[in-house]
């Protein structure tokens, strides 16, 4: 079962820049009333959302993209998850690479689009790591098969609706299974209030 292991979130609410790091199975968020506590939730419930409705839509209950972006703040929305693809307890050597999933959300002409998202991750114990999938403004590439390598080759990417995150649409597809493994992990979540 994946498990997200850090969470990033940007000019979301009150979350101007938070971060936490080394989650484990079960994590508790305290702090006083106003903190964030409960926006941290809809962060990913909105992500959520925009798997499955798209940004522009998942936007809607929650107002207009100006109204979630942090106060005095003018760039995008950024959410970055890093997890892992196994359970907890496998030990070190034998984990499966640690993912990071970044999305930025943003306005362009009055309306929400995705403006960059990739997913990232590094093969071996030493190696670099290297985005598989990597779209700016619903244009870019991906590296398809079960263990993307640096070296395989990319394939372009053109999507037409650019309210979507790319995962919704290229997690369908056999041929990306680590795409479609982030996509089934967040349509998963349940969130409840």
């Amino acid at each position: 079962m994946p498990h997200i292991q850090d969470l990033t979130v940007k000019n979301y609410r009150v979350l101007k820049h938070v971060s936490l790091k080394g989650m484990q199975a079960l994590n508790v968020v305290l702090g006083p009333n106003g903190c964030g506590k409960s926006t941290l939730f809809e962060v990913l419930g909105f992500l959520g959302e925009c798997l499955t409705v798209g940004a522009r839509k998942a936007l809607e209950p929650r107002g207009r993209l100006g109204e979630l972006r942090s106060r005095g703040e003018t760039g995008p929305l950024v959410i970055e998850l890093k997890y892992r693809e196994s359970d907890f307890g496998v030990p070190q050597r034998r984990r499966t690479p640690l993912i990071t999933y970044h999305v930025e959300i943003d306005q362009v002409r009055g309306r929400p689009i995705i403006v960059r998202e990739f997913l990232r991750w590094t093969r071996g114990s030493c190696g670099k790591p290297f985005n598989f999938l990597d779209i700016i403004r619903g244009e870019g590439t991906v590296i398809t098969g079960e263990q993307p390598e640096q070296t395989d080759q990319r394939r372009p990417v053109t999507l037409d609706d650019v309210t979507m995150p790319a995962i919704a649409t290229l997690g369908q597809l056999a041929e990306n299974p680590r795409v479609a493994s982030l996509r089934r992990f967040i349509g998963s979540w349940y969130l409840s209030y």
